[in-house]
């Protein structure tokens, strides 16, 4: 696919999702990286989520963060997507963009290791908050 200099190749919006991140080691090795669902998520890990307020698409996800990262940074990503799966979903991403601010960091990575289940889950977010916010414009929400 050729995508040009201002040009996505997938679709972007924002919503509040449950999330919980964690860096990487930096010897992390990036081929080793895989998202999947978890299996079986243990009370700790629906704990650990807070909503976030994030920008996502099937390529990566910004969201603010009070800790500082740096370019090239690997987190992981936990996300949970009530709307498509009732189970968290695990990505792994690269930070690509660095936002300073006074309290807080932006952040946006870029998905590494991305497989097309989860690739095909976040999509359905994707399509289902789109929807959402058209219907929301509609009536007058927005």
């Amino acid at each position: 696919m050729n995508i040009g200099r201002n040009q996505r190749a997938f679709f972007r919006v924002f919503g509040y999702i449950p999330t919980a991140y964690t860096k990487l080691s930096p010897d992390s090795n990036q081929d080793d990286l895989q998202a999947h669902l978890l299996a079986e998520t243990d009370i700790g890990t629906w704990q650990q989520l807070k909503v976030k307020r994030v920008d996502i698409s099937g390529s990566g996800i910004f969201f603010e963060t009070p800790e500082r990262y740096r370019l090239g940074d690997l987190l992981e990503v936990h996300l949970f997507l009530e709307q498509v799966i009732a189970d968290v979903v695990v990505v792994y991403g690269s930070v690509v963009r660095v936002e300073e601010h006074p309290h807080h960091t932006g952040i946006a990575l870029q998905f590494i290791g991305m497989t097309e289940k989860v690739l095909s889950i976040i999509t359905a977010y994707v399509l289902y908050r789109e929807r959402e916010l058209i219907a929301e414009k509609r009536v007058g929400w927005l």
